[in-house]
């Protein structure tokens, strides 16, 4: 089966980066999502539309307090990751959105 060209691409992390973009890998189900329905203007039926409305905090405390564990973080390093993620979290979040929606 053919690879999507979007999986079979490459691409390079900085280096800096390399323990934020492990423990994202670790969270890519720990997302809070709805679902709404919506009725647009002339429709009969409600349509689902999914919400992202970002990941699950708790669950990446979880995630950094165990990888952090296991690579010896102190509490700076956790943070320095938290804030790493946190930004992968805001352009990640638009592309979600339009992918669930097919838009």
């Amino acid at each position: 089966m053919p690879e999507s060209s979007a999986l079979a691409e490459d691409f390079a992390v900085h280096p800096g980066a390399w323990d934020a973009v492990l423990a994202w890998l670790r969270l890519c189900h720990c997302w809070r999502r709805e679902t709404h329905w919506h009725v647009g203007k002339g429709a009969m039926m409600p349509v689902p539309v999914t919400v992202y409305a970002g990941l699950d905090y708790p669950a990446v405390d979880v995630v950094l307090r165990l990888a952090g564990d296991a690579q010896g973080w102190d509490a700076a390093k956790r943070d320095e990751v938290f804030v790493q993620i946190q930004v992968m979290e805001r352009a990640a979040l638009p592309v979600l959105q339009e992918q669930a929606n097919g838009r």
